[in-house]
């Protein structure tokens, strides 16, 4: 029982389907959907302090590995946006990734068709499926400007 100024509060928290990890924030949700991993904790001053400068070829080490992970983790758009944020376009080609992503979510809408436990909402599912994944792939094409390597009309169709 709660005494005192929280009292009678209900905590709202969103929980993961599929890891089943439970967050306190949308920030948190957000943070895990781009990352594929739960917010560190926030570091102290203290921890701050001690910690050594890296080099900008060590964050960029770093950033690197990051979208590796991502990548490794099926969040190709994800990583498309870093990719381009940090202007990493010649080492990470994006359009690759995108036809990746796209690949990868045709298969998982293939899955949910062949299941039977998904029989009677199959069909809905699988359009949705691919009409979210056609719609992330072209507005990440529109917003860094990758007409010219992935024309969206085809998407479009």
């Amino acid at each position: 029982m709660k005494n005192g100024a929280s009292a009678g509060n209900v905590d709202k928290y969103y929980i993961d389907p599929i890891s089943h990890y439970r967050f306190r924030s949308k920030n948190e949700v957000v943070h895990f959907l781009t990352y594929g991993s739960k917010p560190k904790r926030k570091k102290t001053n203290i921890d701050v302090d001690k910690e050594p400068l890296g080099s900008s070829s060590e964050q960029q080490s770093g950033e690197e590995e990051m979208i590796e992970e991502m990548i490794s983790k099926g969040l190709q758009v994800n990583a498309v946006h870093r990719i381009c944020e940090l202007g990493l376009v010649g080492k990470f080609p994006p359009v690759p990734l995108l036809k990746a992503f796209l690949k990868n979510e045709r298969k998982a809408a293939i899955s949910i068709f062949e299941d039977p436990n998904n029989a009677d909402r199959a069909a809905n599912l699988v359009a949705h499926t691919e009409r979210s994944a056609l719609r992330c792939v072209i507005q990440c094409i529109a917003r860094w400007k990758l007409e010219a390597e992935f024309p969206p009309e085809n998407l479009k169709k």
